[in-house]
């Protein structure tokens, strides 16, 4: 009898010890976390797993290691035992989601975030990244549903805002709602330049060229090397026929980027609106030189040069044109060349 109960006792001080051991091994594991020593850690994680291996938040906290390490098929796979050990935990979902997405893996991130969104229907993060998933997948409407849905539950975030409205003009032409969009994220947001100048451009569709200039004047005050703010703020005053002043903006958009060949065709299209041909025609050379197949530089150098009566080199380039696809040209050809 004594036998049977010292073998009990013994199986009982067996177990704590393993379960004392395991959690040893898990504080030691957090600890080492804590200091970014990951693959400590997860050394640290894997003998607790060893020792308790039912025991899900070993896992999910190996994954998280793993995943922090950048080995996101790692992570799945420890998210993946969490999961089946104790299916109720939704962050195990969104976590799995969040390494499937970084695999380009849409379609399963989209699985896991319905999954967790099932279990928390009131979390905006989760419709915001199953939106991004849906949108990279090129299913607009739905992705702009769960933006929706982000933006009724949580109304004070300005990326989601951000990204409706690039939704709601890229892909629909809806402008004006993308602006207000981008109203309500400025206010939110206030220091965030990239709300500034994509609204500018939004403005530069409506037409709206003064409030255009005025977020890209916002935008260089925040980032003077932002050479697309310079180049589009030569749009927006080259469309108030500013044409001296969107030459300066172009010029500076080249000045930051010297191989961008449309500040080179739009800095020469307004030269040429000024009758400063010859200058005009040197612009629309660099952009060929950069552009060997820009039909458009062809275009605008043919006329350039018929205007300073080098009717043969222009009405060749005229034709180069139409043989790149700008069918007007061959119209202009038999008013100007025959």
């Amino acid at each position: 009898m004594r036998t049977v109960i010292s073998s009990i006792i013994f199986f009982f001080y067996g177990i704590i010890g393993l379960c004392q051991s395991a959690d040893e091994f898990f504080n030691s594991a957090i600890e080492k976390e804590r200091s970014e020593d990951f693959q400590g850690a997860i050394n640290d994680y894997s003998a607790a797993i060893e020792i308790s291996p039912d025991n899900s938040n070993f896992y999910y906290a190996r994954g998280y290691c793993r995943q922090r390490l950048e080995n996101y098929e790692g992570a799945i796979n420890d998210y993946s035992s969490a999961i089946e050990i104790s299916p109720v935990n939704s962050g195990d979902y969104s976590s799995r989601a969040s390494c499937k997405e970084l695999l380009m893996d849409y379609e399963g991130a989209i699985i896991d975030y319905s999954k967790v969104i099932e279990m928390d229907p009131n979390d905006s993060d989760l419709y915001y990244f199953r939106a991004n998933c849906k949108y990279i997948l090129g299913d607009i409407s739905s992705s702009l549903k769960d933006l929706d849905r982000a933006i009724e539950i949580e109304d004070t975030k300005s990326d989601y805002y951000s990204y409706r409205s690039e939704l709601l003009a890229k892909h629909f032409q809806e402008y004006g709602l993308a602006i207000n969009d981008l109203n309500i994220g400025i206010d939110l947001s206030p220091f965030d330049w990239e709300l500034y100048y994509n609204r500018g451009n939004y403005k530069i569709e409506v037409l709206d060229f003064l409030g255009a200039i005025k977020d890209f004047n916002i935008v260089i005050k925040f980032n003077n090397e932002h050479f697309k703010s310079f180049l589009n703020r030569g749009v927006s005053k080259e469309g108030l026929e500013d044409y001296r002043g969107a030459i300066s903006d172009y010029s500076e958009a080249i000045k930051l980027s010297p191989k961008t060949a449309l500040a080179y065709l739009n800095r020469g299209k307004a030269k040429a609106i000024l009758h400063d041909y010859e200058n005009a025609i040197l612009d629309f050379n660099q952009v060929i030189t950069l552009e060997s197949d820009n039909s458009k530089a062809f275009l605008l150098r043919g006329l350039a040069n018929v205007a300073l009566d080098n009717v043969n080199d222009g009405c060749l380039d005229l034709s180069k044109a139409g043989e790149l696809g700008k069918t007007e040209a061959y119209d202009l050809i038999k008013r100007l060349c025959n």
